[in-house]
């Protein structure tokens, strides 16, 4: 498995290589020199949406069998990647890639 991370420095995105040098527009850095908190980083599902757009943690993601609006979160009780409707954590739901579509992230 390839590990893949973003960060949200407050005003863009980095994103990381396999050796977590976070890279944004033509600057990169390593982490711990980087202009983000740690507990900024947010881990790539390792799904794709129907689009064949990564899906990471806390992006907005619209169900088109449903047409509702979940965030994708980590599940500590299930071990792995759900989505909740409206921070609904007592609903988490396993993420069907096959139906869904990025449409943002809770940052932007």
């Amino acid at each position: 498995m390839i590990l893949k991370c973003r960060a949200w420095d407050g005003e863009k995105y980095w994103f990381s290589d396999n050796n977590l040098v976070f890279f944004s527009g033509g600057e990169s850095v390593i982490l711990m020199n980087a202009p983000f908190d740690i507990n900024a980083i947010e881990l790539y599902t390792n799904k794709i949406d129907m689009q064949k757009i990564p899906i990471y943690e806390n992006d907005l993601i619209i169900d088109t069998n449903q047409d509702k609006i979940y965030q994708v979160i980590w599940d500590i009780n299930e071990c792995g990647f759900r989505k909740i409707l409206q921070n609904n954590l007592a609903h988490a739901t396993k993420i069907d890639s096959a139906f869904c579509k990025v449409i943002g992230t809770i940052h932007t």
